[in-house]
Formats: C-alpha cells, structure tokens, sequence
C-alpha cells in the first residue's frame, strides 16, 4: 500500500509538472492515496469480519439450542470458528483475546459491546445490546440469537445484491481514473509542442495544479460514489 501510493503520486507529479523540484508536492498526494486505499482496506477486512461474525453467531445459536450456558456457547462457537477459518483469521484473534477476558468474569454483553466499539461494526454492537436487554427481561435467549442471525443474513444478502450492481460501476471509475494520465502521456508524446508551453512557467504550474485538485476531487467523490452502504 505504501509503495503503490508513493508510485502514483510520483507518476502524477511527473506528469503534472515534469521537474524535481516539484518533487515536494507528490508528499501530500502521497498521503491523499494512501488515506484512499488504507480506508478501503479497512472497509475490505470488516466485510471479512462481518460475514465470520454471520458463522460465529450461527454456531453459538446452535450451542445455545443444544442447552449450552452463553458463556459455554461463546467458547464453542469461538472453536467451530477457528476450525472453519483459522486461528490467525482477524475474528479469531479477536474472539481469542475476549475468552481471555472472559476468565476474569467480565460479563459477556460488556466483551462483545467493547468488540463492537473496536471494530465498528454494527452487528456486533447490536449483538451486544440484545444480550443485556434478554438477561434484564429473561427473554429467551435461543430466539433472540436467531433473529439476530436472519436481521445480519438479510442485510449482508442485500449488500452482496448492491454489490453485485455496482460491480461494473467500479470498474468504470478506474477506468475513467486511468483516462487523465493517459490523455496527458498521449499530448506529451504524439504533439509535444501543444503542451510544453505548460511546463517550467509558474502559470502552467499553476494551471496543472489545480487539474491535479480537481483529479484528486473526482477521484475521491467516485471512489465514494461505489462504496456499498447499507
């Protein structure tokens, strides 16, 4: 991530402004596509987190069916998931250092509410807060992980569908991210004469700059723009 971000921004200074004194400027897009690419990332893995989060609260339903304590469900549901995904998956090593937590009798609500607050993602909040209201009212506790469970299916199948649309979408906004670049590169070399009037003068800088804001503006909104939020 650090390197493709360090490369584009010294692509782009290059073909802005064709200098190595303007080498200061590829700083702050550097830190401009890195911020980009680290927020998706982040998006990435608590997607990953999420859907395992799905099968972890699917086995600790089923524990709880079959006449587990919470408290016991939560251990087994934690081994299914290690079994099914791994030890070093980013849910287990989580689930690993809330069964620690969980020796010292910390109530399991206030584990998973912390979980939540950590990761920021929302089920797990939810999750959280459906536990310690059934403890208070003495709901059953079977019934409430299952409707939490059909609640986090239906929302992951509807985004999986927005997705699935916006898929093209995406692909169209790299494209079109691409099409700057290369309309530059195609001037540069096919009519070097219709652009070099924009390099090595301050007004060319200028003019060149502020296409770099208005690149770097679109580029943002369309990333955006084929986010799925849901």
């Amino acid at each position: 991530m650090l390197l493709l971000s360090g490369g584009i921004s010294f692509f782009a200074v290059w073909i802005c402004y064709c200098s190595l004194r303007a080498l200061p400027v590829a700083l702050p897009v550097w830190i401009f596509f890195f911020l980009c690419f680290y927020r998706e990332a982040v998006n990435r893995h608590r997607q990953e987190m999420r859907g395992h989060f799905r099968e972890y609260l699917t086995a600790v339903h089923m524990a709880v069916r079959s006449g587990y304590s919470l408290e016991n469900a939560v251990r087994s549901g934690y081994r299914d998931t290690v079994l099914r995904y791994g030890r070093q998956d980013i849910l287990c090593r989580e689930l690993e250092q809330l069964l620690r937590q969980l020796e010292y009798r910390i109530p399991v609500e206030q584990l998973f509410r912390n979980l939540g607050r950590n990761t920021e993602i929302r089920e797990i909040q939810s999750f959280a807060e459906l536990i310690s209201i059934t403890k208070r009212t003495g709901g059953s506790l079977g019934k409430v992980l299952g409707d939490t469970w059909h609640i986090m299916t239906r929302r992951m199948d509807t985004q999986q569908e927005i997705e699935t649309l916006l898929s093209a979408r995406a692909y169209e906004q790299s494209v079109m991210s691409l099409m700057p670049a290369g309309m530059i590169l195609y001037l540069r070399f096919a009519f070097p004469g219709f652009v070099e009037q924009l390099y090595g003068n301050g007004t060319g800088a200028v003019i060149m700059t502020c296409a770099l804001l208005l690149y770097l503006g679109a580029f943002a909104l369309g990333r955006w723009m084929v986010q799925v939020r849901v």
